[in-house]
């Protein structure tokens, strides 16, 4: 999984759940699932690391061709390490 995941995932989750509802056992008005916090905070928390890792991933690329090979390969392990974690924000998505 990379960056594109985490950012199509989050607009996928965040468009499916603007349009839902629910409605209290005592009242006729529906109320937007987006209004609980629980259901943000996956949201935010996956737009967030779509941009920054997509900032990282551009600060990484600019600085490998003044680098030796031993730290162009330190900084690739890095990133895609930190790019296997950040994905791990899918799966609340996906509830």
């Amino acid at each position: 999984m990379g960056i594109s995941a985490i950012k199509v995932g989050t607009r996928v989750a965040a468009v499916y759940i603007e349009r839902r509802t629910i409605t209290a056992p005592d009242g006729p008005v529906p109320e937007e699932i987006m209004s609980f916090s629980t259901q943000q905070r996956p949201i935010v928390e996956g737009w967030v690391q779509g941009k920054v890792l997509h900032a990282f991933a551009r600060w990484t690329i600019g600085m490998r061709p003044n680098l030796s090979d031993a730290t162009q390969h330190a900084l690739v392990t890095i990133f895609k390490a930190t790019v296997m974690k950040a994905s791990q924000i899918l799966r609340p998505l996906t509830e």
